[in-house]
């Protein structure tokens, strides 16, 4: 009786120790979105920023008036945002871990505002390379 009283609570705690997840306090795979633009070239010049949880990112794209507007980002998942020239656009988005998300970006006098127009696993259907942001300090 006195080593079931012993073993059962071991044996207990070795299969919730078995329970833990793996790679527990690692952060998940990122997400990545596909942006272009309506009008498909900046009516104006354009400096996007991302908006997280966490504030206003220090990556950003610079587009000047009548460049073409195309941005491939990773990102750690969630709910973003978007930011044009300090004003926060219309709209949100979520990434999801290895998915990528497709948004349109409408640009007009005083608009601004993003929209989900499908997503897909990563590389499916886009063949367009990682745009490289700028970062603030750098």
């Amino acid at each position: 009786m006195r080593l079931r009283a012993i073993l059962v609570p071991a044996l207990l705690a070795f299969a919730l120790v078995g329970c833990e997840p793996r790679n527990a306090g690692e952060q998940p795979a990122p997400g990545s979105i596909h942006l272009v633009s309506e009008p498909p070239q900046a009516p104006y010049p354009v400096i996007l920023r991302y908006l997280s949880g966490g504030g206003v990112s220090r990556a950003y794209h610079e587009f000047a008036q009548g460049e073409t507007m195309l941005v491939v980002f990773s990102s750690l998942p969630g709910v973003e945002g978007i930011q044009v020239n300090g004003r926060e656009c219309e709209g949100r988005y979520t990434l999801e871990t290895r998915v990528e998300t497709d948004l349109v970006l409408v640009l007009g006098d005083g608009t601004c505002r993003v929209q989900v127009i499908g997503s897909h696993p990563e590389g499916a259907v886009h063949s367009d390379p990682p745009t490289d942001p700028k970062v603030d300090g750098q």
